[in-house]
């Protein structure tokens, strides 16, 4: 049988159906084609819409997966940021409660010149703060000529070191908010090590700063600066 195919123009056009020599009936109707294939109806067209279809799927799985992957970068971060935090308000606290409070400053004096022979500085814990190893603590002596770091001896102090005395006993800690311990510092023996070798006492006039840092990373200043020092005094405030 000869192919031929039949449809309809013009303003009622619906479409066009074609009958090949087997019987087939192929019919397309606004770019969709009904064949018979064997006594199977096929369309023509499905399969690019199958294709998009398949491929929204995709993408939104894809979506799916980048957004539990950024979820989780975001916990992670999170808890980052949250042990940085915990650091920091330690540190912070440290800083604040974790120093060496001074309650008072006195000097023995030296007659010749007249001057601070010694200091002593009373301390205790800051308010709140907790055991401060003295041995690990950072002390430095500055004046106008000399700068020196000093470390805790046991014994007496000279150029290099300091003592640390309560009632009496020599110690290394720092245990108690309210009892007062007496920290000393020779300082005629630090200025002379560095200066001529002899005595050099800080004379009236004169100004030393003594910086106390803890382990905790708090800071102390002590500022001598003794002025009307008499000769004949044996202590006096600086």
């Amino acid at each position: 049988m000869t192919n031929w195919s039949a449809g309809v123009d013009g303003d009622g056009g619906r479409g066009q159906a074609t009958v090949d020599d087997h019987g087939d009936v192929a019919a397309t109707d606004h770019g969709i084609g009904v064949g018979r294939d064997r006594g199977r109806t096929t369309f023509a067209g499905m399969d690019d819409r199958g294709q998009v279809g398949i491929g929204i799927i995709v993408m939104f799985v894809a979506m799916i997966i980048v957004s539990a992957i950024a979820a989780g970068v975001i916990v992670n971060m999170a808890g980052m940021m949250g042990d940085r935090a915990a650091d920091a308000g330690e540190e912070a606290v440290g800083q604040v409660v974790g120093g060496v409070q001074v309650q008072d400053r006195t000097c023995t004096v030296s007659a010749n010149p007249a001057g601070v022979d010694e200091a002593w500085v009373h301390v205790r814990l800051r308010p709140g703060g907790t055991m401060v190893n003295m041995a690990n603590t950072t002390v430095l002596y500055t004046d106008g000529d000399v700068h020196a770091e000093l470390s805790l001896d046991n014994e007496t102090a000279n150029a290099s070191r300091y003592t640390l005395v309560d009632d009496g006993e020599h110690v290394r800690e720092l245990t108690n908010t309210s009892r007062m311990v007496r920290m000393t510092l020779d300082v005629a023996e630090i200025r002379g090590a560095r200066l001529n070798g002899t005595r050099a006492p800080l004379e009236n006039g004169g100004e030393a700063t003594i910086t106390v840092a803890t382990p905790q990373g708090a800071v102390t200043k002590v500022r001598l600066q003794p002025t009307g020092i008499a000769a004949s005094q044996s202590y006096s405030k600086c």
